[in-house]
């Protein structure tokens, strides 16, 4: 994933967005050193290419394990750092791969609302699913939110928020951090909120 083919495949999708949508971009660009969570709402499937043109830095996501199969696509998604999950959430083997990419010092993004249809009353992004705060804990690193705002119509508006990284809490032990994850979950999702708000 690393090398000229992701740069190469990074300037492709930068010069297609540019083309097709008009991208604001509000917020630090530049990712902490070391392994971080990137975390942000998710409404289309444009959404994973935007962020990762949005940093410069090489990132890995989840990406439904169908779309991996499929033979041209499947390729490009590797190359840009996607790995397979289950579409039921409920992958431990993915949710490894992710742990074991942070504590390697890797940048990893995350939609944890897990559906691209999650919206609270008012429209805005929902619920986050868990996993995404359980991850950030275990692997003590910072999260980084991102709100993702507009319609992907051609010339649409898109505008996107990036936060200030922040840390979940302290390296604790697997009972706290457990109780912990459930109510940073909902922490996620209130600062990527926040930031969306923002998004006008």
């Amino acid at each position: 994933m690393k090398g000229p083919t992701y740069v190469i495949l990074r300037w492709l999708v930068s010069l297609v967005y540019g083309l097709l949508f008009s991208i604001r971009v509000h917020g630090r660009r530049e990712l902490p050193p070391g392994g971080c969570l990137v975390v942000a709402n998710h409404f289309s499937a444009w959404d994973p290419p935007l962020v990762g043109i949005v940093f410069s830095r090489p990132l890995y996501y989840m990406a439904k394990e169908e779309l991996l199969r499929l033979p041209l696509l499947g390729k490009i998604l590797r190359w840009a750092g996607a790995f397979p999950v289950r579409r039921d959430g409920r992958d431990r083997q993915a949710l490894l791969r992710a742990l074991r990419l942070l504590q390697e010092g890797h940048a990893v993004v995350m939609f944890p609302e897990g559906t691209r249809y999650s919206r609270d009353a008012q429209g805005r992004p929902g619920k986050a699913r868990p996993g995404a705060a359980l991850l950030a804990l275990k692997a003590g690193v910072p999260v980084v939110p991102v709100a993702i705002r507009g319609q992907y119509r051609f010339r649409g508006g898109i505008h996107v928020v990036i936060g200030e990284p922040f840390h979940l809490a302290p390296r604790i032990g697997p009972a706290e951090r457990d109780h912990l994850a459930q109510v940073a979950d909902g922490e996620i999702m209130d600062r990527i909120r926040a930031l969306w708000d923002q998004a006008v």
